[in-house]
């Protein structure tokens, strides 16, 4: 799938990034993806063929940093390419990776399948796709998944709000800040409320989990 990508879509730098073992992460929170067990034996070394195949054969750059996962190199490299006037399409279905999203600049595609031997068809979200989806825009995606939480990565959300009760607050609200200087301003139960004030002192961590780092040290 990768080389029809690469054939299929114009691009002047394709980029593969990898995970490259435990990051900070996990220093800040020994909840964070804990629930996920161990790889099935054989995993790293397919992992290993892998990258070595991509290094080798598929025409792509390939890269990872010690500490920080793949969607801190994708998001240091969206910045980059933001910088000097170049879009960038992510290919992951990672919803971490929303937060990225800028109208005309940064899409994603979040799926695909093949439609011809030569050819994909893509499922892809833009910002304007994220505010109809979820309700939020992207600079608010941080947010949103510190109210409703990530039971991916296990990083667990403000108990009694779902993803209506998170679309609200920031829709009136603007961000959780901004809730907590107006707290009736949302439209949601006093249950909600209390809870969502309650939980103002887990978002410092629950942010720094969430946030993508965009400054990974990237090879120019």
């Amino acid at each position: 799938r990768l080389q029809t990508v690469l054939e299929q879509i114009p691009h002047s730098l394709a980029v593969v990034c990898w995970d490259e073992g435990p990051t900070f992460r996990h220093t800040l929170s020994t909840q964070y993806k804990a629930h996920r067990g161990d790889k099935p034996e054989g995993y790293y070394d397919s992992l290993a063929i892998t990258r070595q195949l991509v290094d080798d054969e598929s025409g792509a750059e390939s890269f990872g940093c010690q500490r920080f996962e793949a969607d801190d190199c994708i998001a240091s490299m969206v910045r980059i390419a933001h910088d000097e006037g170049e879009k960038a399409i992510l290919f992951s279905a990672d919803r971490d990776l929303h937060q990225l999203l800028v109208t005309g600049i940064v899409s994603q595609v979040v799926g695909m399948k093949r439609v011809t031997p030569n050819r994909l068809s893509f499922d892809a979200i833009t910002a304007e796709g994220l505010l109809d989806k979820y309700g939020v825009k992207p600079m608010q995606w941080i947010d949103y998944r510190a109210i409703v939480g990530d039971t991916s990565d296990g990083i667990a959300g403000c108990f009694g709000l779902g993803k209506a009760a998170a679309a609200e607050v920031l829709r009136r609200c603007n961000t959780l800040e901004g809730f907590f200087q107006t707290p009736f301003a949302a439209k949601i139960s006093q249950r909600q409320r209390t809870a969502l004030t309650n939980y103002r002192s887990e978002l410092p961590l629950k942010r720094q989990l969430l946030t993508l780092v965009s400054d990974v040290p990237i090879p120019a």
